[in-house]
């Protein structure tokens, strides 16, 4: 049996405590292969990395296909939008296939739209498909270790073609194959832009440092000038870039959320008892002051781990002083992150809460709930250091000693022994250097530390697994027991290299559905995030 080769990969979740769950896990998976084959897809279920879990491999035939790309074409014809680079219907898939990028986007498209827009409304949060933990596609590992050691060692992510970045999106030039599509081509395009266009605010940092003048006005309003010449340069270098590939307008085509929920049992968008607009408004107001109360929690807390770091730290003279200094460092690390992770659990529930028509206004209305606290996190020790600590520090410093140092008795009394008695000994208490030092903290040492947990950590972690399933498969081996597989899995004395060729297959494929999700709303563990801070690990993290 060849590998059975995929445009995308359902993973279902069949396990059950009880018989009736295993009943309805069998009666979902019979609706979901049915649902599969009458959409016109070919599917095929194998045991997945876990007890219960089954992998579904789906893929879309060439007649399917050439339906699919007149659909999208007359689509675009009707919202204006420019097609000229889709195939023609008339097109000879044998010969001439699409590339991968495109089987993927129309196959995934087909599968995860509403029934209303002619899809399948297969997709994960669906109350009918309950069991779908997820949609994927697969890895091609050449192309990984081709795009990675291009990115890495010869480009320097700041040398794309247009041709290089056409290989990026659809797997159309000799220099690259790839599968991921115009979103994250566009993605590495502006990245490589992103990193040319550094090379202003280098040399104006560059001139401010050999002038020695620290905090530069000058050198802050020409930072201010090149942002906003930035930011204006990319969108006409983007406009030029979607008009090459002909997604120029793309924005106005879109398909309804299967996670939509219309009242009526209507999913039409343009029927207002289907769901009115005002409701939907009305429950995006009424999330904002969760958001508030959720902020303002987390602004007290940084708060406070701030003074206990600036000031208290550096009053505290008592038993376990060593100990007492690494306090503000256990408060974050404990704290935050717990918070932030119990907020980014509310915001998801949120949002799917305003039941968003489309899928964009979906992500643009969580991305607001997530980065309106990860900037507090991001950035919020930075600013009570240049606007509270800079300017108030020798008061603050006072305030708090008399607070949390000083007795009742000592205060009433008129001759108090002080550490910090007035405003100049205050000053020789406080870090001068202080915001100096977090600014290169928070661009350099956060950014190596943040690197290490979202690549680093990962990569151990995936180690140590795979040294357990090794170590468990060879205590199998000296115990002699024999290892239970799915029946096109068992060995046949009679069978040719392509069953071992089909179960390398497979062994690859439940190796990539074990590996975590890579989602860009992943709250923050460290003041700098993935998001926050375009870095150059984005290929090894794909």
């Amino acid at each position: 049996m060849a590998p059975p080769a995929a445009d995308l990969v359902i993973v279902f979740r069949g396990s059950a405590r009880t018989k009736q769950g295993a009943i309805d896990a069998e009666g979902q998976y019979t609706h979901l292969m049915d649902t599969l084959k009458k959409g016109g897809l070919t599917a095929v279920g194998r045991r997945g990395t876990r007890d219960g879990q089954v992998l579904i491999f789906v893929k879309a035939p060439d007649t399917l296909l050439a339906q699919l790309v007149q659909a999208e074409r007359y689509r675009d014809f009707v919202n204006g939008v420019p097609s000229y680079n889709l195939p023609n219907v008339a097109r000879d898939y044998n010969s001439d296939p699409l590339s991968p990028a495109e089987r993927i986007r129309f196959a995934h498209t087909y599968v995860i739209t509403s029934i209303t827009d002619d899809g399948l409304g297969i997709a994960p949060g669906v109350q009918e498909w309950s069991r779908v933990e997820s949609i994927m596609a697969l890895h091609d590992r050449a192309f990984n270790e081709q795009w990675i050691k291009s990115w890495t060692s010869k480009k320097l992510g700041i040398g794309f073609s247009n041709d290089e970045l056409d290989g990026i999106k659809n797997q159309a030039s000799e220099v690259f194959e790839s599968k991921f599509g115009e979103q994250l081509a566009l993605y590495f395009a502006f990245l490589s832009f992103y990193t040319k266009a550094l090379i202003v605010p280098v040399g104006l940092g560059l001139v401010s440092f050999w002038l020695g003048k620290p905090f530069n006005p000058y050198y802050s309003a020409s930072v201010c000038t090149w942002s906003v010449i930035f930011v204006e340069w990319w969108r006409l270098k983007q406009r030029s870039i979607s008009i090459h590939w002909g997604s120029f307008g793309s924005d106005k085509v879109q398909l309804r959320r299967s996670q939509f929920k219309g009242a009526n049992d209507s999913n039409d968008e343009h029927d207002d008892t289907a769901f009115p607009w005002w409701k939907r408004e009305g429950r995006i107001v009424a999330s904002l002051p969760v958001i508030a109360i959720f902020a303002t929690a987390l602004t007290a807390l940084l708060t406070t781990i701030f003074v206990v770091e600036a000031f208290v730290t550096q009053l505290y003279t008592g038993p376990a002083v060593r100990y007492v200094s690494l306090t503000p460092t256990a408060m974050f690390l404990l704290l935050v992150p717990r918070l932030v992770g119990f907020y980014q659990n509310y915001a998801v529930r949120l949002t799917g809460w305003e039941n968003h028509v489309h899928e964009v206004d979906h992500e643009k209305s969580l991305a607001f709930k997530t980065f309106a606290i990860s900037s507090i996190v991001a950035f919020g020790g930075l600013y009570l250091s240049a606007f509270v600590y800079v300017p108030f520090g020798e008061q603050i410093m006072q305030v708090v000693q008399q607070t949390f140092f000083t007795s009742p008795t000592a205060r009433s009394s008129s001759t108090v022994d002080e550490k910090v008695a007035s405003v100049k000994d205050a000053k020789k208490v406080l870090n001068p250097d202080r915001l100096k030092n977090q600014v290169f903290a928070y661009l350099i040492t956060n950014q190596v530390i943040g690197e290490f947990l979202e690549v680093g950590v990962p990569s151990l972690l995936r180690f140590v697994g795979w040294a357990k399933e090794r170590a468990a498969e060879t205590d199998v081996g000296k115990k002699g027991l024999k290892k239970v597989g799915w029946n096109d899995e068992k060995a046949d004395p009679t069978a040719s290299s392509v069953s071992e060729e089909e179960k390398a297959f497979l062994d690859d494929v439940r190796s990539q559905v074990a590996l975590p999700a890579y989602d860009v709303f992943e709250p923050p563990v460290m003041p700098i995030s993935s998001y926050l801070v375009l870095d150059r690990a984005h290929p090894l993290k794909l």
